[in-house]
């Protein structure tokens, strides 16, 4: 049996950070999967809220804000990470879809957080 070369976590998280690491390895082994599941983990949370006898004592308001804080934290973080490395592919097509999709989940996470934190905070919006 080969051995096959392996980078641990510690040096695949380093070579992501300097911008060394392949696009697809950053999109697809850490951008996609961390936050797909950390939005099934909120998904799951709200719905466990809504489903059992626990939703009257939570602060359904804290716990948005404070998906919204982390979910822009990661999301500035994991996607700094593919910016730095959409570089890193044989053509160049792939670095600027990857560039374009960056900017249309910022832009979008953006808006999600100007329109619905006054929302869920209870604020009114005249003119809307």
């Amino acid at each position: 049996m080969t051995d096959l070369p392996s980078i641990s976590q510690n040096q695949f998280l380093k070579s992501a950070y300097s911008g060394k690491l392949q696009l697809w390895k950053v999109f697809w082994l850490l951008y996609s999967p961390v936050l797909l599941g950390y939005v099934a983990l909120c998904a799951s949370v709200l719905w466990l809220l809504f489903n059992t006898d626990i939703y009257p004592q939570f602060n359904l308001k804290a716990f948005l804000v404070l998906f919204l804080v982390v979910a822009f934290f990661i999301t500035i973080t994991i996607t700094s990470l593919v910016w730095l490395c959409a570089k890193n592919t044989k053509t160049i097509f792939w670095a600027y879809l990857a560039k374009a999709f960056i900017l249309f989940v910022v832009t979008s996470l953006g808006v999600f957080v100007c329109f619905f934190i006054p929302l869920i905070l209870g604020f009114e919006t005249h003119g809307i």
